[in-house]
């Protein structure tokens, strides 16, 4: 049973991501959501949720919004090729 799955991301607390990283982290999530059908966006949570004070990552400049919504739209797109039988 896993219990935890970490990615990192290269970044500060106080520096927003860029665009590659959402996607990057999204593609990498669904995958991950893909392999183990337990992990639902819900059970997606930051270092900082898991081990408050002694973790702050991803931290305040993180998007949290854009995260889900960039995963929404890969997740999309994922299920509109398999649907549609594109290669």
């Amino acid at each position: 049973m896993i219990s935890a799955l970490a990615s990192n991301s290269e970044g500060a607390d106080d520096i927003p991501y860029t665009s590659a990283q959402y996607a990057g982290l999204a593609r990498v999530s669904l995958a991950l959501m893909r392999e183990y059908p337990a992990i639902s966006m819900r059970r997606i949570v930051g270092h900082a949720d898991i081990a408050p004070g002694r973790k702050s990552d991803p931290g305040a400049a993180f998007d949290w919004d854009l995260y889900r919504a960039v995963l929404a739209k890969i997740a999309r797109s994922v299920a509109h090729r398999t649907a549609g039988g594109a290669q």
